[in-house]
């Protein structure tokens, strides 16, 4: 089917078949992207090893498909990516990561059965509002998994302490929806260490499941949640 217009900016396709999800492209946003590993299990490669593949596979991508990496946290057994197309080209890069990482991980590990368990999954981040707690629930990911206390202590993350190649990927956002995130690195930090509650904590894990990131009412909270109550002072 060929790509129909929300609005400006943005159009989708709808992949064959019932039940497929469909594929928004867009210069005019951000997307929140996050993969598994088969069965969940973690991966059997060392994660200094993985991370140098996803470092070396979004440089090239960079090149190749002129993505933006704006935020990129490796965990045992999935990553979670934030990502811009200037070129409107989300399929076709995602389509080229997710080979060449799973090609990469693959021949370090001798595994013969898929790396991922499934399909990656993208989230349109519309509003700078959705766009800083997307930041800061992809930070805090390690937090949340007692690896670490603070986001910066964490190694394999575009926000760490420790100096990765991955940073010097990640460049900023250029379409404004970053108007929320505290200019100083120091303030931006303490906002990203301040644990958010339990309730916004399941309404952002259900809005990231959605094509389009939405914060309406989850299947938890059973009601909706103001999410400038827990932005950053400007």
């Amino acid at each position: 089917m060929g790509g129909l217009f929300l609005g400006v900016g943005i159009g989708f396709a709808v992949l064959g078949g019932m039940g497929r999800s469909k594929v928004i492209y867009t210069d005019a946003h951000p997307y929140h992207v996050t993969a598994r590993s088969n069965n969940r299990d973690w991966f059997d490669v060392p994660l200094d090893y993985i991370f140098g593949i996803y470092i070396n596979v979004l440089e090239e991508c960079i090149k190749r498909f002129n993505i933006r990496v704006h935020a990129f946290v490796l965990m045992n057994n999935h990553f979670h990516m934030i990502v811009s197309t200037p070129d409107k080209n989300i399929g076709d890069f995602l389509k080229y990561f997710m080979t060449q990482s799973s090609k990469g991980i693959s021949k370090k590990s001798h595994r013969i059965n898929h790396i991922y368990g499934g399909r990656n999954h993208k989230s349109l981040i519309s509003t700078s509002e959705y766009y800083a707690h997307c930041l800061k629930y992809v930070f805090r990911n390690p937090v949340k998994a007692g690896i670490c206390e603070k986001v910066q202590e964490y190694k394999w993350s575009t926000v760490s302490s420790h100096k990765n190649k991955m940073q010097s990927l990640a460049t900023p956002i250029l379409t404004g929806h970053d108007e929320y995130i505290p200019k100083n690195i120091a303030t931006a930090l303490d906002w990203y260490n301040e644990p958010a509650p339990e309730e916004l904590e399941q309404v952002l894990k259900f809005a990231l499941k959605r094509s389009i990131f939405d914060s309406k009412t989850s299947q938890k909270t059973k009601k909706k949640i103001n999410l400038n109550h827990w932005l950053p002072d400007p």
